[in-house]
């Protein structure tokens, strides 16, 4: 049986994996699809609650990976900027326009080329704004099988969604009753 410690590591080990993987795919893509010169940064936007574990561990990871991918040169001559907003997810239930506040601005703003939200109560939304400015959003820790749903159902619309971790709730339950047993 795991320990709550050492399932946190794997968890921190996880996000980390994703983020860089998710870093240096997008960045690969960005630079071989949009022809811009290789000097340019890759702006990688953070939103999260910047004041709760999981959006703790998202920016320290995004922070870490970019100095890692930067130290070796970047990608493709490019090196990624990372840049936060916090969006309020801390307070319950957690204050839907300041998450969509603080997503708009990353992307009006700070002008990320992708962004990286953790689970929160406004991820639906997080889709919506990502849609609607064609940004490439990455969802870690969220379940919500409506959020694939809407993929399926709309892929021209939600092609720009992608999650890390578990696919949806019903892959995850599988997952857990599986382990139990």
């Amino acid at each position: 049986m795991l320990n709550s410690k050492a399932l946190t590591k794997i968890q921190s080990v996880a996000l980390i994996t994703v983020i860089v993987v998710a870093a240096v795919g997008g960045g690969v893509a960005y630079v071989l699809w949009s022809g811009q010169r290789a000097t340019e940064t890759i702006k990688i936007g953070v939103c999260s609650g910047l004041d709760n574990f999981y959006g703790e561990a998202t920016w320290q990871g995004a922070v870490l990976a970019a100095e890692q991918i930067n130290a070796e040169g970047g990608v493709l001559g490019r090196n990624f900027e990372i840049v936060a907003e916090d969006d309020d997810t801390e307070t319950a239930p957690g204050d839907i326009a300041v998450a969509s506040n603080a997503l708009t601005k990353l992307i009006t703003v700070d002008k990320a080329d992708y962004i990286i939200a953790t689970a929160g109560s406004a991820t639906l939304v997080f889709q919506d704004i990502a849609a609607e400015h064609r940004k490439i959003l990455f969802s870690v820790g969220n379940i919500n099988d409506e959020l694939t749903q809407r993929v399926l159902d709309d892929y021209d619309k939600y092609k720009y969604y992608f999650r890390g971790g578990a696919g949806n709730a019903t892959t995850a339950t599988y997952a857990m009753v599986d382990s139990v047993l």
